[in-house]
C-alpha cells in the first residue's frame, strides 16, 4: 500500500517468527474453510489467505473503511464495499466487488445535478497451487482487480498454513505483492505482508496483520446460518468491520 503508516518493529518481527513457526511445525495441516476479509476474497482483514472458501461456497456481504484508510480518495470519504466471492473447483476462486465513496458524487464536473454516488466494480481471482502437506505450505496465487478500471490492481503469492491445536486453530499466512498492468493511483496491497490468527472451535479468532502499511488487530466470528462478523482495529486508530452471509452450493 502506499505507505502512510509503519508497523512497530517488535510488532513485525513477532509476525513474521509467529509465520515461520507455523510452516516449520510437523503435522497434518488443517485444512478448514476459510472466511472473506474486508476486500472481499478469503484471508485475514486486508491480508489474503493462502487458505480459499472451499468449493461450492459462497461469500457476499459488506464491509466499511473509514476515511483515515480508504482505498480511495482517503482522507475525503470512506468507502462502502459490497461484495460476492465463490469458490469452484476446490482450487480456485473469484470475486465481485462493488465499492461505494457516500459523498463523492460521480460526473458532478460535467453534470451539476448529478446525485449519483461514485463508486467502483471489479473482479478479482485466486488460484491454489500447491495445497498444504506434511512438508508443504499453501502457496496461492491472485489478482485484485482483474477485470473493471483497475482503481485497486494488485497482484499477489502468499504461502500460509493452518495447525490444529485442540479445541483451537492457528494459520499464519505471509506473501508478496505488486502491480502488473502498470500504475496505480489507489491504495492497495504493495509490498510484503503477514498475519497470523487464532480460531476458538471454529467460531471466534482473534489475530493481527501487517498490511504492507499499517499494523492491524481484529476479531472474526461465524454464527448461525452461515452469518459472519470482522471487526478490526486499524493501525490502533479506528475500528472498521462487516458481516457476511456464508451458503453452501
Amino acid at each position: 500500500m502506499k505507505s502512510t503508516a509503519r508497523a512497530p518493529r517488535p510488532a513485525m518481527a513477532l509476525l513474521a517468527l509467529a509465520g515461520a513457526l507455523a510452516l516449520g511445525m510437523a503435522g497434518t495441516p488443517d485444512r478448514a474453510a476459510s472466511q472473506a476479509s474486508m476486500s472481499g476474497l478469503s484471508g485475514h482483514w486486508n491480508v489474503p489467505g493462502a487458505e480459499l472458501l472451499g468449493d461450492g461456497k459462497l461469500e457476499f456481504g459488506y464491509n466499511s473503511v473509514p476515511k483515515r484508510w480508504a482505498y480511495d480518495r482517503r482522507g475525503e470519504y470512506r468507502n462502502d464495499v459490497y461484495f460476492a466471492t465463490l469458490g469452484f473447483l476446490s482450487r480456485v476462486e473469484i470475486g465481485l466487488r462493488v465499492t461505494a465513496l457516500p459523498g463523492f458524487i460521480a460526473f458532478s464536473d460535467v453534470d451539476s445535478a448529478s446525485r449519483l454516488t461514485d463508486s467502483d466494480r471489479m473482479v478479482s481471482v485466486k488460484v491454489q497451487l500447491l495445497r498444504a502437506s506434511r512438508s508443504m505450505p499453501d502457496v496461492t496465487v491472485g489478482i485484485e482487480d482483474l477485470e473493471g478500471t483497475r482503481r485497486f490492481h494488485t497482484a499477489y503469492v502468499v504461502v500460509g498454513r493452518g495447525i490444529p491445536l485442540g479445541p483451537l486453530r492457528f494459520r499464519a499466512d505471509a506473501g508478496y505483492a505488486g502491480p502488473v498492468f502498470g500504475k496505480r493511483t489507489n491504495v492497495t496491497l504493495d509490498g510484503a505482508f503477514g498475519a497470523v490468527d487464532v480460531w476458538a472451535l471454529d467460531r471466534i479468532a482473534c489475530g493481527a496483520e501487517y498490511d504492507s502499511e499499517k499494523w492491524n488487530l481484529g476479531l472474526k466470528a461465524r454464527g448461525p446460518l452461515g452469518i459472519t462478523g470482522r471487526l478490526v482495529w486499524l493501525h490502533a486508530r479506528d475500528l472498521s468491520g462487516g458481516f457476511g452471509l456464508s451458503v453452501n452450493l
